[in-house]
């Protein structure tokens, strides 16, 4: 490996070490937390985390970032793939159940809610904060659910954005008790349910 791709592979990492880091002080303090504070929490000082991150705005949207990028992907393959759509959208509470027991997940579910938090409580015509909500997941779901209506697997009278909003609201609710109550919610049997609540749906 030549110098300079040694050079790049050791920033490629560190740059993953401060995140890592980062993300457990957004959730330890919450997003407003002082670069300076993010810098002593990852060994560096303020000068040496700006070779990384060029500013504080920057850091924060990566972290939250690194939360909705497994999901957009996943979400991709779901809709790239051919078959049932309502299959697909059962596929995603499945997919959705099994990144709630993943390492890390609560804390991940935690900078999600305060990115929600961020946007939610902005003032009218004030700068939008440094997060990354993104909508891609709803979008996604209403898709799949119109595509279910369209090849006749819902029931007649089913309305399929409101499906869609049902399933993507339950299981951001689920992300919510997990964070306030981690093992205590059975999110098993919570999606489970849910589960059953869509086949219920379906023709």
């Amino acid at each position: 490996m030549t110098t300079s791709r040694a050079r790049e592979a050791f920033h490629t990492v560190r740059k993953e070490e401060i995140l890592d880091a980062a993300m457990g002080v957004f959730v330890r303090h919450g997003p407003e937390v002082s670069l300076q504070e993010i810098a002593e929490a990852v060994g560096l000082t303020r000068g040496a985390l700006y070779r990384y991150f060029p500013s504080r705005e920057e850091l924060v949207r990566e972290c939250f970032g690194r939360c909705f990028e497994s999901t957009k992907t996943a979400m991709a393959e779901l809709l790239a793939q051919s078959g049932s759509p309502v299959q697909a959208l059962m596929s995603l509470v499945e997919m959705s159940a099994r990144a709630y027991r993943e390492e890390g997940a609560r804390e991940g579910m935690i900078l999600n809610l305060q990115a929600v938090l961020a946007t939610a409580t902005r003032q009218p015509n004030a700068e939008a904060p440094p997060t990354v909500i993104d909508k891609s997941v709803v979008d996604a779901a209403i898709r799949l659910s119109r595509q279910a209506s369209d090849a006749g697997e819902l029931s007649e009278g089913v309305d399929p954005a409101g499906l869609a909003l049902l399933v993507v609201s339950a299981l951001q609710g689920l992300q919510l008790l997990i964070a306030m109550f981690d093992t205590e919610i059975d999110s098993g049997a919570a999606t489970d349910t849910l589960l059953a609540t869509i086949d219920g749906f379906r023709i």
